[in-house]
């Protein structure tokens, strides 16, 4: 899996395999021999967790690897079966800001065990510029390759808006400094089921050229056919170099408060960090 996709900007790699009775040492090497160790320990339910209460460690993974040198804008993607236990989440966010490291999760939709309704994975990605996705865990291989990974590694636009029933949201001014392919993440609820999602239109339009104007929309159907039971979609767009408009029109059937996730990433590198939000 770690083959498909992988920009030859990243100069190193690592791995861990968690939640086991035993912890295990990170693993660093190149693509090639990661992705041996990776084949050579997969997941093994006989070395994981007995207890269904006991709570995923994957933030001492998270705290592990950003106490090494030279990580500052790594990118760590997560796969998640077994959810954390609820805990105060404040330090392992300001660490992930610090290092400007993005961590994107792929949590499953049958965990195995811990706190089965905690957001707290969601809350971390929200507040750091990451992405959290679900999806059951038979479409991890559709998911991979649906949301921010190893493909693009320069991150140009991070927004989260909080939407409830229907309604539109402006959002805020996307930039595109050169011309190029940009790639687009977001989420259209915090997890599955999301029974209330029905449909979303995000558009685009560049305030130097009125002709360069674009939207993407989505609803349920649309997202279960190429998403699975998933709470994501992407997609991806030409844009000229400029300051582009956003905005957002949205239709729920509830009047819960959703936070929704919308990242941008493109190849090539950019020589500014996007601000986070709380």
């Amino acid at each position: 899996m770690i083959n498909y996709q992988i920009s030859s900007h990243y100069s190193s790699f690592a791995t861990v395999r968690f939640d086991t009775k035993e912890p295990e040492d990170i693993q660093f090497g190149t693509v090639v021999s990661i992705n041996g160790s990776i084949h050579a320990n997969l997941p093994d339910p006989s070395l994981g967790f007995s207890n269904y209460t006991t709570g995923s460690d994957v933030y001492n993974v998270i705290e592990n690897l950003l106490s090494y040198s030279n990580i500052c804008g790594s990118r760590m993607v997560i796969l998640v079966k077994r959810y954390p236990n609820r805990q105060d989440i404040s330090g392992i966010v300001n660490k992930l800001r610090y290092h400007h490291a993005l961590v994107t999760f792929i949590v499953s939709n049958s965990p195995s065990g811990g706190d089965t309704v905690s957001r707290d994975l969601y809350d971390i990605a929200s507040k750091t510029n990451g992405f959290c996705a679900f999806n059951d865990d038979f479409y991890f291989h559709i998911t991979i390759t649906n949301v921010p990974g190893l493909a693009h590694p320069y991150q140009t636009y991070s927004v989260n808006v909080k939407v409830s029933g229907v309604g539109t949201r402006s959002l805020p001014i996307q930039r595109a400094p050169d011309a190029a392919y940009y790639y687009h993440y977001m989420t259209i609820q915090e997890q599955r089921p999301h029974n209330s999602f029905q449909n979303i239109t995000l558009q685009w339009a560049n305030l130097d050229d009125p002709t360069d104007f674009q939207y993407v929309s989505v609803d349920e159907p649309y997202i279960y056919y190429h998403f699975k039971n998933g709470n994501f979609f992407d997609w991806f767009y030409e844009y000229s170099k400029g300051n582009y408009t956003m905005n957002l029109k949205f239709n729920y059937t509830d009047t819960d408060v959703h936070t929704l996730q919308i990242r941008t990433f493109r190849q090539e590198p950019v020589d500014f960090w996007i601000p986070y939000q709380d």
